[in-house]
C-alpha cells in the first residue's frame, strides 16, 4: 500500500540505553538514522564547476555539454503523457470512444458519407454573395459547432463567478500552438496547406489561390486577437473588460443572436476583449455595407470548415486511426481528461500526497506570516484570510459529472465529431453563472488538459490547480530518496505563493480587486520586490544578455516563495524523522541537487530557444531560476562553502526576506 511520502520513514530508528554502571544512571543513545533511498540525481554533475559560480551547471554540467544527452524530466514525462493519450483512444471502453473508433475504421475504409456532408457544407458557403447571408452562415456554422471568427469560452470573473467570454474563434490544436507561441510566419504556410485539399471537391487553383490569401487575412487578425483558455484563466483582468460603450451593443447583440444566445440575457455574463478583438468586431460588422468583406469572411468559413473536418477524413489527409480517434474528441477536454485518469490508474496519480503537503504549507505559511517583522496586524489578518479561504483542485476530482459527457448520435464519423463540438460548444454557456466553489472542476476541466505538465494558481478564484502530469512518476516518485520528493514540492508552493506575489497580491481571498494594504506595508512590500528584480538583473539570460528581472518579477517571487517554504517543511520532516547534525545537512545537500535537477529542461541546451524564451516568457530561464534562487539561501552558502569570491556571492545584508 502507498503511503504519504512525507509520512514514510526514511530511517530505521534505533531507541534503547546502555547498560548501566548503577540503578540510577540510565544513558539513552542517540538516536541512529539511516538513509536507504536511492539518489540518481548526481550522474550529471561537472564537479569542475564551482557551486559559488553557477550551481546549474555544476549540477548539470554533463548533461549541458553532452553529444547524446539523456531526455530530460520533462520530456520523460511528456512523451509519457502522450503514449497515455494514445493507449486511452485506443483501448478505452466507454461506449463514445468505441463509436469513435469503429467510425474511424470504417471511415479509413469509406469515408464517402463524412465527404457528402463536408460537399454540402461547403455547398452552402458557396452560395453566400449578400450581407445577410454571410451573417446566416456564421450562425449555422456555429450551431454546427465549427465557430469561425468568435467563440465563447467559459472564465472565471473576480468574484469566483463563471461567466462566458466572447473571444476568437474555434482551432485546431496545431493552429493553437501557433497563436500561443507567435509564430505569425507559420499562418501563411498552414492556412494554404489545408485550401489546397479542396481541390479533391473540385475546387479550381484559382479558388483556392484566392480562398487562401482571404483566409490568411482573418488568421492573421485572429492571431493578433487570440487569447488562449489558460491565459484567459491566468490573467483575465488583461483580456477582459466590460462593453462599456452603447454603439458596441448592436452588433454584439447581433453576434450572440448569430450564436444562438440571447445578448441581453448574458450580458452581465459575458465579456469582452475590446482591444483583443476590436479589428475583428469591425471586420464583421463591415460586411454590412462592403461586399469585399462579405467575400473575405465567406471564403475563411471555406477554409475554416477544411481545418476542422480535414483529419476526420482520410482520403483528403493521409493520417493515422490513432489521430482520428484523438481529433474527433479532443474538444471534450473534461471527458478526455477522466477517460486518462483513469488509464494511468488514481493509484498512480499522488493526489492525496500533494494534497497533504498543501495543507501543511498552507498552516506554515500562516505561521510565518505571523512572524514578519515588516508587516502590520491588519495586513497579516486580511492575507491570513486569503491563504486559508485558497481553493486546491490538485489531480483529479473525487466524483465525475456525467453531465459533462456528451451524447451522440451520429451514424459515421464527421457526423459524430460534428455532434462532439456542438457539445462543446454548450458546456461554456451551461457553466455560466456558477461558483467556482460549487463547480470548480468542471469548470477548470473545460480548459485543462491531463498531459499539461505543469500547475497554476488564478488570482481571479484564488484557486490553484496541480496538473496529474505533475503528480506521476519519474518525477514525483515515492521510492526515491525525499530530498526528490520535496524538490519536486517547491512547485506546489510556488503556486500558492502566486497569491501573494506582485500580482497576486493585488485581489482578495474571493478573487475581488481589491487593495488590502496598509500604506506602509505595501512600500515595504514593493521594496522588497525591487530588491529582487535588481538581483535578478545581474544574473545573464543567456551569453550577453542581461536577464530581465522587471518582466520576471512575478515568477520569481513565487519560486523564491516555493523555496523557502518548502524548505522549511523539509526541514521539519528531517527532525520529526531524527536528522541531526551532519546527516540532516546531507539530506539539505540533496535536496538542493534535486531542486537543480526539477529544472532540467532541453531548452538550456539551445541558444536560439534561451533567446526566444526571453523574448516571450514571464519564467525565467532554467539556470537564471536556479542561480537566482541558490544565492538567496544561507543554507547553500554553508553547504557548498560558497565565498565572496564566488560569483553568486551575496553578502547577508543583500539576501532579500520576503516570507
Amino acid at each position: 500500500m502507498r503511503k504519504h511520502f512525507y509520512l514514510m520513514a526514511m530511517a530505521i530508528v534505533v531507541l534503547g540505553f546502555t547498560a548501566c554502571t548503577d540503578d540510577h544512571d540510565n544513558t539513552v543513545e542517540p538516536v541512529v538514522v539511516t538513509d536507504d533511498k536511492p539518489f540518481d540525481y548526481e550522474q550529471d554533475m561537472d564537479l569542475t564547476v564551482r557551486p559559488g559560480d553557477n550551481f546549474y551547471r555544476y549540477v548539470l554540467g554533463a548533461w549541458l555539454d553532452s553529444d547524446n544527452p539523456s531526455p530530460s524530466m520533462y520530456m520523460q514525462i511528456q512523451n509519457k503523457m502522450n503514449a497515455v493519450f494514445e493507449k486511452a483512444v485506443s483501448e478505452s471502453a466507454d461506449p463514445l470512444m468505441v463509436t469513435v473508433r469503429q467510425q474511424v475504421e470504417q471511415a479509413l475504409a469509406d469515408d464517402s458519407h463524412s465527404v457528402v456532408l463536408l460537399r454540402e457544407r461547403l455547398q452552402m458557403l458557396e452560395q453566400v454573395e449578400t450581407a445577410d447571408q454571410m451573417y446566416a452562415a456564421f450562425g449555422r456554422l456555429h450551431e454546427l459547432g465549427y465557430n469561425p471568427i468568435f467563440s465563447v469560452k467559459s472564465v472565471a470573473d473576480a468574484g469566483r463567478k463563471v461567466v462566458g467570454v466572447l473571444t476568437t474563434g474555434a482551432m485546431d490544436r496545431t493552429m493553437q500552438q501557433v497563436m500561443t507561441t507567435k509564430q505569425s510566419a507559420y499562418v501563411e504556410q498552414y492556412v494554404p496547406k489545408y485550401c489546397a485539399m479542396l481541390s479533391s471537391v473540385g475546387y479550381s487553383e484559382d479558388r483556392i489561390q484566392q480562398i487562401a490569401d482571404h483566409a490568411v487575412r482573418v488568421e492573421t487578425m485572429e492571431q493578433q486577437a487570440f487569447r488562449s483558455n489558460f491565459s484567459l484563466l491566468k490573467a483575465p483582468e488583461l483580456a477582459l473588460t466590460r462593453v462599456a460603450s452603447a454603439e458596441n451593443e448592436p452588433l454584439l447583440e447581433q453576434i450572440y443572436s448569430l450564436m444562438g444566445m440571447d445578448y441581453h440575457e448574458l450580458k452581465d455574463k459575458v465579456e469582452v476583449d475590446n482591444a483583443g478583438l476590436a479589428d475583428l468586431l469591425n471586420l464583421f460588422a463591415s460586411a454590412a455595407h462592403d461586399a469585399e468583406t462579405v467575400t473575405t469572411l465567406r471564403d475563411y468559413m471555406i477554409y475554416k470548415v477544411m481545418n476542422l473536418d480535414a483529419l476526420m477524413l482520410p482520403s483528403m489527409y493521409k493520417t493515422s486511426a490513432a489521430i482520428m480517434s484523438e481529433e474527433a474528441v479532443s474538444p471534450l477536454k473534461y471527458y478526455t481528461y477522466q477517460m486518462m485518469t483513469e488509464t494511468v490508474g488514481r493509484e498512480n496519480i499522488y493526489r492525496d500526497e500533494c494534497r497533504d503537503i498543501m495543507e501543511q504549507m498552507r498552516r506554515l505559511f500562516i505561521e510565518r506570516l505571523d512572524g514578519l517583522d515588516w508587516m502590520s496586524a491588519a495586513t497579516k489578518a486580511e492575507a491570513r484570510k486569503k491563504a486559508e479561504q485558497m481553493l486546491f483542485f490538485i489531480g483529479y476530482p473525487d466524483e465525475w459529472n456525467e453531465a459533462m459527457h456528451p451524447q451522440t448520435g451520429g451514424t459515421f464519423l464527421l457526423e459524430t465529431a460534428t455532434q462532439i463540438r456542438q457539445y462543446a460548444n454548450k458546456i461554456a454557456l451551461l457553466l455560466a453563472g456558477k461558483s467556482i466553489v460549487e463547480a470548480g472542476w468542471d469548470y477548470l476541466l473545460t480548459f485543462a488538459n491531463f498531459i499539461t505538465d505543469n500547475a497554476c494558481y488564478t488570482r481571479n478564484t484564488n484557486a490553484l490547480l496541480i496538473l496529474p502530469a505533475w503528480l506521476t512518476e519519474p518525477r514525483f516518485d515515492a521510492t526515491k530518496n525525499e530530498a526528490t520528493l520535496y524538490a519536486c514540492a517547491t512547485t506546489f508552493a510556488h503556486e500558492f505563493c502566486h497569491g501573494f506575489d506582485g500580482k497576486g497580491s493585488q485581489s482578495d481571498a474571493e478573487g475581488n480587486e481589491t487593495d488590502w494594504w496598509q500604506a506602509e506595508d505595501k512600500a515595504a512590500f514593493q521594496a522588497k520586490q525591487q530588491q529582487l528584480v535588481t538581483l535578478f538583473n545581474l544574473l545573464e539570460a543567456f551569453p550577453g544578455q542581461p536577464a530581465n528581472g522587471e518582466k520576471t518579477l512575478v515568477e520569481n517571487m513565487a519560486d523564491f516563495g516555493g523555496m523557502v517554504l518548502t524548505l522549511e517543511l523539509y526541514k521539519r520532516h528531517l527532525l520529526q524523522q531524527g536528522f541531526q547534525s551532519r546527516e540532516m545537512d546531507d539530506q539539505i545537500h540533496k535536496f538542493f541537487i534535486a531542486y537543480a535537477r526539477i529544472w532540467q529542461i532541453e531548452t538550456e541546451r539551445s541558444l536560439e530557444a534561451l533567446q526566444q524564451q526571453y523574448l516571450t516568457d514571464e519564467h525565467s530561464a532554467a539556470h537564471v531560476r536556479i542561480n537566482g534562487m541558490m544565492r538567496l539561501q544561507d543554507d547553500w552558502y554553508r553547504l557548498y562553502d560558497v565565498k565572496p569570491t564566488d560569483k553568486l556571492y551575496l553578502a547577508p545584508e543583500q539576501r532579500v526576506k520576503i516570507w
